[in-house]
């Protein structure tokens, strides 16, 4: 597995998702759903830093045992501050 590490600073617009500050970044993450929080395709893990609390879509499409690893939808996680995360750039699920 290769690591890519992709560091950026900029002053995100509030309520910002992670797969929009990501596709305002360039990097565009497969969203089937358009975002919707609907298909469970676009998995991240929060490594560190303090985001919102997990949306009911999340909890419909994520074990509770994946939440409680940090594995999110970057459909669905807002930042709250600084945060790092991973994610597999191949097909998820």
């Amino acid at each position: 597995m290769s690591t890519l590490k992709i560091q950026s600073k900029f002053k995100p617009e509030k309520e910002k998702t992670i797969a929009e500050l990501a596709d305002k970044m360039g990097l565009k993450i497969k969203l089937p759903c358009d975002g919707k929080g609907k298909c469970g395709k676009c998995l991240i893990k929060v490594i560190k830093g303090e985001v919102n609390d997990p949306t009911k879509d999340e909890e419909k499409q994520l074990k509770k045992s994946e939440l409680e690893d940090g594995i999110r939808l970057a459909c669905c996680v807002i930042p709250k501050g600084d945060v790092s995360i991973s994610l597999d750039l191949k097909d998820s699920k």
